[in-house]
């Protein structure tokens, strides 16, 4: 037993010389690989020097990194999530430098690293786990466990090898928030309306209202021709012109909303930005051949290598910037890399100006599902969206998520075009009144200086970035039953059972028995928030065009991305709340 033991603390120490490294917007990993073995407790420590980009702390709100581990089953021939192996705030077995903190919620998917109570941005702006010469990051995995359920390799087996991604989130706290800013069609299109109608031509609203969300209980909406009925909003519902056939509620329409479906109330985390393609890139070189022609366009087979994960799928070259390109057939099989990024390739692909940054286009709702569930996040709804656009201020006629009306300023000049510089003139949001036809840099309008100019970056209240413009975001709507079906559920590393790379949480929209969310179907999604190719209107905070359109996400379109989230954990709130 003692030279088992000896033989895998050897190898553990020659797997971090070969651990990976991941790179995302802002984020830094490195120094990344196995230290250390319980042979006792069958627990595998991890250490990693971690960094990121202008962290920040308040009173209610704050920055954190979700950080999370894929293992190469030597056994299997392919990547598995490593679970941490316990749960709770700074719980044994993990450790950060002075400072920081590290929660780890109950399914142990991974963990948020976050700076601790009384670090502020004003006195860490930077938090650097390898600079602050405090030491680094530690983390331990349930080895034992794992490998009696077959999600372990032989440790000693040289090909073993680990792989470690982070990704920026925000805190939105708990809280009430209005949902909606008392428009129908004249400013926010198919908004939320606060009241009550006789018939659906002429409604009696409150002013300036929208759906005020004070808990996360179930309630129903107000319906026409008739009083309040018990536990009614009254909660007007428009119809969109992004209308889902027969799926959709009518406008006035009654419906129930359960309790479970997320409304913004309760705490959660929500990607800081958009998902880049480099991110996307990660997602798809940890699939199988069989997975990943399902995952982007085009059949990448050994005779299509080159082509981009556009809506054509040509080797023609990429289309409105989508860089993530298939270069290998063969990879895969080996823990290898089958996708780089390579939208300019001046310095090779994955190089400092091939466009990692640059957010990721032409995702259909079975492709975000996927890389939602492959992550251990989950979709947000788009009472979430509403919630992270304005936070708990009154809503404003036709307000942008920067918190005022007014407009954004078309980019017509681009500087360090392709790289993690990537710039422009503009402010506030990319959309179709810019030069470029195109989606840009993730946070590309965030000014490099702090406190964070929320008006002139286009941040919302919290601090997430590119809400409106650049792609359109999908989320599961309230206006169908198939997004009122939605229970929150979150991602658990794995992908669909029958190897065709979907995710499968089974009260996401789409879910189908046997293939999970890979059927060619958007009901129960929509988009918010608009893109690069579309006009002022869809940029605003309730503008609800696109939100029930279900035959526009269950294709590709370069226009459209999304980004995640994550309930937060209880024992995650901040010293005050909001």
């Amino acid at each position: 037993m003692k030279k088992r033991v000896r033989e895998l603390i050897l190898t553990l120490f020659a797997l971090l010389l070969f651990a990976s490294q991941s790179l995302a917007t802002g984020v830094s990993i490195s120094n990344f690989g196995p230290s250390n073995f319980d042979s006792e407790e069958g627990l595998v420590t991890f250490r990693a020097d971690v960094s990121w980009y202008k962290a920040w702390r308040s009173d209610f709100n704050h920055d954190a990194l979700w950080v999370f581990m894929k293992v190469w089953n030597t056994d299997l021939a392919r990547w598995v999530p490593g679970r941490m192996s316990t749960s709770g705030l700074d719980p044994e077995g993990f450790s950060a430098p002075a400072g920081f903190e590290i929660i780890v919620p109950e399914d142990k998917s991974g963990f948020f690293l976050r700076l601790g109570p009384g670090r502020s941005a004003t006195t860490s702006q930077t938090p650097n786990t390898e600079e602050s010469g405090i030491g680094s990051v530690t983390f331990t995995w349930d080895y034992q466990e794992a490998r009696t359920v077959n999600l372990a390799p032989d440790l000693a087996n040289a090909a073993t090898k680990f792989r470690l991604y982070a990704v920026e989130m925000v805190y939105i706290p708990e809280g009430s928030f209005t949902a909606g800013d008392s428009t129908s069609t004249s400013v926010s299109t198919y908004g939320f309306r606060y009241g009550l109608a006789s018939t659906a031509t002429t409604p009696t609203f409150l002013p300036f209202s929208g759906w005020p969300i004070n808990s996360e209980e179930s309630f129903y909406s107000a319906y026409v021709g008739a009083g309040i009925q018990p536990g009614a909003g009254p909660f007007y519902y428009y119809t969109s012109t992004g209308a889902d056939g027969t799926n959709e509620s009518p406008t006035g329409g009654n419906f129930f909303v359960q309790g479970e479906y997320p409304k913004g109330y309760k705490a959660f985390y929500l990607m800081k930005y958009e998902i880049s393609q480099g991110q996307y890139r990660d997602f798809l070189n940890t699939l199988q051949p069989g997975e990943y022609i399902y995952r982007c366009a085009g059949a990448q087979t050994a005779a299509t290598t080159g082509r981009y994960c556009d809506s054509a799928g040509t080797g023609a070259g990429s289309s409105a910037r989508q860089g993530v390109r298939y270069i290998s057939s063969t990879a895969a099989a080996a823990a290898g890399t089958a996708f780089a990024c390579a939208m300019s390739s001046a310095n090779g692909m994955n190089g400092t100006d091939d466009g990692e940054w640059v957010a990721m286009n032409y995702l259909s709702w079975m492709d975000l599902a996927a890389y939602l569930d492959w992550a251990g996040l989950r979709p947000i709804t788009e009472l979430e969206f509403e919630k992270a656009s304005r936070g708990p201020v009154a809503p404003i006629l036709g307000d942008y998520p920067w918190g005022t009306t007014d407009n954004p300023t078309g980019t017509t000049t681009y500087t360090a075009l392709n790289s993690d510089a990537e710039g422009g003139d503009g402010r506030r949001a990319e959309y179709i009144a810019g030069a470029g036809t195109w989606p840009i840099r993730v946070g590309s309008f965030a000014l490099d200086t702090f406190p964070l100019e929320r008006t002139l970056a286009g941040a919302g209240y919290y601090g997430n970035l590119d809400l409106a413009g650049n792609v359109w975001e999908m989320v599961v709507n309230v206006g169908t039953v198939k997004g009122r079906n939605f229970q929150g559920s979150h991602g658990d590393g794995f992908l669909s059972a029958d190897s065709r790379g979907a995710g499968d949480n089974i009260d996401w929209p789409g879910w189908t028995v046997g293939v999970g969310i890979n059927a060619l179907t958007g009901a129960g999604v929509g988009l918010r928030g608009g893109s690069w190719n579309t006009t002022l209107a869809p940029l605003r905070i309730s503008d609800r065009t696109a939100a029930c359109s279900s035959a526009w996400v269950a294709t590709r379109t370069n226009d459209v991305g999304g980004r995640g989230g994550r309930t937060a954990p209880t024992f995650a709130a901040p010293t005050k709340p909001q």
